[in-house]
């Protein structure tokens, strides 16, 4: 993330040269932390379903006050046809509802610590989608993330997989 946020070069990082997008995303990465640690800490005999759904409740609830604000204050309006539709039922099956079903589930089968290696591939895949669809330019430092993203999977898979030695006793 730090490679592609920096654009591969480190006086940004220094320097504290972020697009406003960059800070939220930074804030959005550190939540999403701290609601996978609290994916493990779900009462047992709670099916990951019914968690799900009271988190897309929760979420809803949440940001219900500040849509009904932005209709009172004469805020932009959708228009309800045909492709404003689809793309809401896109977005609450996919993204919403089997992302984070898969997510819950690799958590509460392995831990956090596994699925958090492939949480990385984020920012790779979004830089990929962009450029397939937006024609968004790949530029050398997303290269050099997507390597340092599957080296640090790789290493971190493999180290897992090494036997610890037992000390030997004096």
């Amino acid at each position: 993330v730090a490679v592609v946020v920096t654009k591969g070069d480190l006086a940004h990082l220094t320097a504290l040269h972020f697009a406003p997008g960059d800070l939220i995303m930074l804030v959005a990465v550190f939540l999403w932390a701290i609601y996978t640690w609290e994916l493990r800490q779900r009462p047992l005999g709670l099916a990951p379903m019914t968690s799900l759904a009271a988190q897309m409740i929760w979420g809803v609830l949440s940001i219900l006050p500040f849509m009904l604000a932005e209709r009172w204050i004469g805020g932009e309006t959708t228009h309800w046809g045909g492709p404003v539709w689809l793309a809401l039922a896109y977005v609450a099956v996919l993204p919403s509802l089997l992302a984070y079903w898969c997510w819950g589930s690799a958590v509460g089968k392995v831990g956090a610590q596994i699925p958090s290696y492939f949480g990385n591939l984020a920012p790779l895949f979004a830089a990929l989608l962009s450029w397939l669809f937006l024609g968004e330019t790949i530029h050398w430092y997303h290269l050099w993330a997507a390597l340092l993203i599957f080296a640090g999977i790789h290493v971190a898979l493999n180290a897992r997989q090494q036997p610890v030695p037992l000390e030997q006793e004096l």
